[in-house]
């Protein structure tokens, strides 16, 4: 999978609307992200190399729902940054 190579080759990962995973996901990024060098997944030994990341985007809120990541995934947080799209901002990353 894409995750699995970026976790091998110490790559960077975007996991666009991450908070909408199912629970067993964020579960999952949770122990790989608790600094390991290694974890076994179905029997298979990965290796985490120096350099992953996983760049996480999310809308907190979907159709008036409010959808959160869970505590423990957001302390493994590097840094959590919000952003509002205005027209300004929205035409400067245009042009």
């Amino acid at each position: 999978s894409a995750l699995c190579k970026a976790m091998t080759e110490g790559k960077v990962i975007v996991l666009d609307e991450i908070n909408l995973l199912p629970f067993e996901s964020l579960r999952f990024l949770q122990s790989i992200l608790d600094g390991k060098s290694q974890i076994i997944y179905k029997g298979q030994t990965i290796n985490i190399a120096d350099g992953f990341k996983i760049i996480g985007t999310m809308n907190l809120q979907v159709n008036g729902m409010t959808y959160s990541l869970p505590e423990p995934l957001v302390d493994r947080a590097e840094e959590l940054r919000q952003f509002k799209l205005t027209a300004d901002n929205l035409v400067s990353a245009i042009i």
